[in-house]
């Protein structure tokens, strides 16, 4: 009884710190995991609204100032692809994806409210994603 209890706890203790996140550890402000769940895309005339979205593109940004999304970050896109980095500053509330196919760094903006991430691009109408916290 006591090697079953014994095998039991020294399984749990391996699992448990085997789940251990690196850098992104803080609930507050934007660092953490992040999933899109709504855009918004303005017709051009003000009159656009949040719209859920099907997307399983995440963004996980983290205590040293970096992100990295599953999803491209230099344009407006709903969907998983392949992996993209960045940096972010929180004094200009702004983010930069590293290696968009332009000739100057673009910085987007974002807002945080909570568990909801706003991210806005440049776009002639208003174009933005929301994200929730997970």
């Amino acid at each position: 009884m006591k090697l079953k209890t014994f095998i039991l706890a020294s399984g749990l203790l391996l699992l448990s710190s085997s789940c251990n996140k690196q850098a992104c550890t803080s609930s507050t402000g934007i660092v953490g995991e992040w999933e899109l769940i709504e855009e918004l895309i303005d017709p051009g005339d003000g009159s656009g609204t949040f719209q859920p979205v099907s997307s399983n593109k995440e963004i996980k940004f983290c205590d040293d100032g970096t992100f990295e999304a599953n999803g491209e970050m230099c344009m407006m896109e709903n969907q998983a692809s392949s992996t993209q980095e960045g940096t972010y500053d929180v004094t200009t509330n702004t983010f930069s994806p590293n290696s968009c196919m332009i000739m100057a760094p673009m910085s987007y903006s974002y807002s945080v409210n909570g568990d909801v991430l706003i991210l806005t691009y440049p776009c002639i109408e208003g174009c933005q994603q929301k994200y929730c916290r997970i």
